[in-house]
């Protein structure tokens, strides 16, 4: 039974060292102090801030993006922010290959009305954001839901037939001329963890 114990345990460890060298995100859990590497952000000035956070109760790191300011003009208020999970040096993105569909798993938690999921594509090499960007659907069963205990989403993507690079996009938007309901306040906040992305090997799976 000892001898089971310890092969089953060796399994454990040598399954997350698997599936962690197939995260095409080095810092998906977050755990590198230098966070910036892999990410970067839009917003208007002094919107938002992220930064590395790590959790009171389990020392867990994770990051954090908060919202500073909520932009008005002609009395309506307009929230939008965007971090894009995925760099190498000022490269944007990580290497992908073209019409492969690419599985995707994160935990979110927070205070924000929601956020959504954006795979985020270019058709070349560039350091710059908006220079031969694209999006695709994000393909999931559940809907993306952001609650004060941590929530796992899955789900996929597929690229393009030139698609080169991709980052994973996390947008918070909202707009009070378009939402019955606009909720969005300064001090609210959204944390990610456990973020990874990876080639689907196996297309009969069904699961991320």
């Amino acid at each position: 039974i000892k001898m089971r114990k310890i092969l089953f345990t060796s399994l454990l460890v040598l399954v997350s060292i698997f599936v962690k060298a197939d995260n095409l995100l080095s810092n998906g859990e977050f755990n590198a102090d230098n966070f910036w590497v892999e990410l970067r952000t839009d917003w208007k000035p002094g919107v938002g801030a992220a930064s590395l956070f790590t959790e009171h109760l389990n020392w867990n790191k994770c990051l954090r993006l908060d919202i500073k300011r909520i932009p008005e003009e002609d009395g309506v208020q307009k929230m939008y922010a965007l971090m894009l999970l995925g760099a190498e040096g000022k490269t944007l993105g990580f290497p992908v290959k073209p019409n492969t569909i690419y599985q995707v798993s994160l935990e979110l938690r927070g205070t924000v009305p929601s956020a959504s999921i954006k795979p985020t594509l270019w058709n070349k090499k560039t350091q710059d954001t908006w220079d031969g960007i694209s999006y695709v659907t994000f393909e999931t069963d559940n809907a993306v839901k952001v609650a004060e205990d941590w929530t796992i989403i899955q789900g996929h993507f597929k690229t393009a037939d030139d698609t080169k690079r991709a980052a994973l996009g996390i947008s918070l938007w909202g707009d009070s001329a378009q939402q019955r309901n606009f909720s969005w306040k300064v001090g609210q906040y959204l944390l990610v963890d456990n973020v990874v992305v990876k080639e689907k090997t196996n297309l009969a799976l069904d699961a991320p």
